[in-house]
């Protein structure tokens, strides 16, 4: 079971896997629905996202432009 999430760590597996997820919320009697997984996967995509704009807003504010 940890391999799963280990999985999507990874932000493009993560991606991938989230459209079979997005695909399974329509259809909840589909056998590959892991709610779980699902709400973990929308969270690594989150903090992988939320993640790069503060980084870059980081390393923006201690540029020297001029």
């Amino acid at each position: 079971a940890w391999y799963e999430y280990a999985v999507r760590v990874n932000p493009m597996e993560n991606f991938v896997l989230g459209r079979y997820d997005a695909v399974a919320l329509a259809d909840p009697s589909a056998s590959l629905w892991q709610p779980a997984l699902f709400v973990f996967g929308v969270g690594v995509l989150a903090a992988w996202a939320t993640g790069a704009v503060a980084v870059g807003y980081w390393r923006f504010q201690r540029s020297d432009l001029d």
